[in-house]
């Protein structure tokens, strides 16, 4: 059970749901340094001296090897305690900690304990590098999906969802995501499962471009304009969770440049006085390049995460997604299909979420 839960919390470290924690200093102040560090100039720090207004940026990269040993080596309580388990912060620390922490913990130890007493479990045929790090969220690469059995037919509608979670091959929203829910009343997720899990109650989710997806995957909206063929199994889907989700590419915020980003960027820490060049997003801001079909973590800082921050400067979001089509913003516009609803006509129960801090989305959007 050590090394088990030494796994378990390297997972936490090198994986967490949450990638980072914005805290933002109000005063100048010395951090103190356990260990001290050889500087640039050779000389040992052992502290920082830092004003509020800088942004400090530390090469952890040797941690993200993967040896989970490195819990089990160390016999000695660390001189600073951090977090509330495994001097992780992946449920944050102090006043502001997750309170449902040890349920969170609780539920990969069960899962993973369970998928290890009842299946035998193997590397890929491919070799490891068929497994993918799934970065922001609990999202399934297309690689895996289709490994599942999903299948992918050829669809004139969205063309390359250059700013969703994964840009593959000829990668088409919502088409993708109607066979992976098309693929859960299948023979072979039922035998595959045997027959254990319930494909008659779905809940989509998704968060931002997700968000979007959910909904318009839920509606099947704008499948008739686009030529596409709605879910199978429509009356399986008994709900939706939105996480500040886009809903209308028409909306002023996707159609004006926002130069500088400000507050937009926030997110994955760009400074609110930044201005993204294209060379910063190549080769994802060109759909045939094969380059821009990969998908891989590091999330944060990397020219396809900047892509939809770049879009959002140059107000072209609806080009970005859209391009090539023959299709318009509107008629993928959540709003514009719940207003023509007629009165026979329902939805799923929506649950949207928004905070206030959410400066990548705005509220008027979600």
């Amino acid at each position: 059970m050590s090394f088990f839960n030494a796994v378990i919390k390297k997972t936490l470290r090198c994986y967490p749901i949450v990638l980072s924690v914005i805290r933002q200093a109000k005063s100048d102040d010395i951090i103190p340094l356990d260990y001290p560090v050889t500087g640039t100039s050779g000389e040992p720090i052992s502290r920082i001296s830092i004003s509020r207004a800088h942004r400090i940026i530390f090469d952890f990269t040797y941690v993200a090897k993967w040896r989970p040993e490195r819990f089990l080596e160390s016999s000695e309580a660390p001189s600073i305690a951090l977090g509330v388990y495994g001097n992780l912060l992946t449920f944050n620390a102090g006043i502001r900690a997750c309170v449902g922490w040890h349920f969170a913990l609780m539920e990969p130890q069960a899962l993973t304990f369970g998928l290890v007493d009842k299946f035998s479990i193997s590397p890929p045929a491919l070799g490891l590098d068929e497994i993918q790090a799934v970065s922001f969220g609990l999202i399934l690469s297309m690689k895996v999906s289709l490994a599942l059995g999903s299948k992918i037919d050829s669809c004139e509608g969205i063309r390359l969802g250059k700013i969703a979670e994964f840009t593959l091959d000829q990668f088409q929203y919502p088409p993708d995501c109607i066979d992976a829910v098309n693929f859960l009343s299948s023979n072979e997720f039922k035998k595959a499962t045997g027959g254990h899990a319930d494909p008659s109650k779905i809940i989509l989710n998704g968060s931002s471009v997700g968000g979007w997806i959910s909904l318009i995957v839920g509606n099947s909206i704008g499948f008739k304009e686009a030529g596409i063929t709605p879910i199978g199994n429509q009356e399986a889907i008994k709900g939706i969770v939105s996480i500040y989700p886009m809903t209308n590419l028409g909306d002023e915020f996707f159609k004006k440049p926002n130069k500088p980003l400000g507050i937009i960027g926030k997110v994955i820490n760009l400074p609110e006085d930044k201005i993204i060049a294209e060379k910063e997003v190549q080769p994802f801001v060109d759909p045939d390049h094969t380059g821009s079909r990969t998908a891989s973590a590091p999330f944060f800082e990397t020219p396809r995460t900047l892509l939809y921050f770049y879009g959002v400067q140059e107000g072209i979001v609806e080009e970005l997604l859209l391009g090539g089509t023959g299709l318009s913003g509107t008629v993928f516009s959540v709003p514009k299909h719940l207003r023509n609803l007629s009165p026979a006509e329902g939805v799923p129960p929506i649950y949207l979420i928004h905070g206030g801090a959410d400066g990548s989305v705005p509220v008027s959007s979600s």
